[in-house]
């Protein structure tokens, strides 16, 4: 998959891949409806793909190959992150 991580600004939604950047009008619950199985909710403009994900810290998330940090707002969800990336490497 190219998608590194998905981002909500206002009432867009912006879908960061490896070949660019792509911006739909949309909102954070349906991208997470879509999305669901292999990204984590880190604040609430962020959903990140886990096959992205290079290091977890107490308030960023680093994705591998884009450069990026993306802002982990809500330390409750960078604490159990691991938890999940956990499980989405065993399956």
């Amino acid at each position: 998959m190219c998608l590194a991580y998905i981002e909500v600004m206002r009432r867009y939604v912006i879908y960061h891949t490896v070949n660019g950047d792509y911006t739909l009008r949309g909102s954070m619950k349906e991208a997470k409806n879509i999305f669901s199985r292999k990204f984590v909710l880190c604040s609430k403009s962020f959903l990140v793909n886990l096959e992205y994900v290079e290091e977890i810290n107490s308030n960023q998330i680093t994705l591998r190959g884009r450069g990026n940090l993306a802002t982990a707002k809500r330390r409750t969800n960078t604490a159990t992150a691991p938890i999940y990336i956990g499980e989405f490497l065993s399956t």
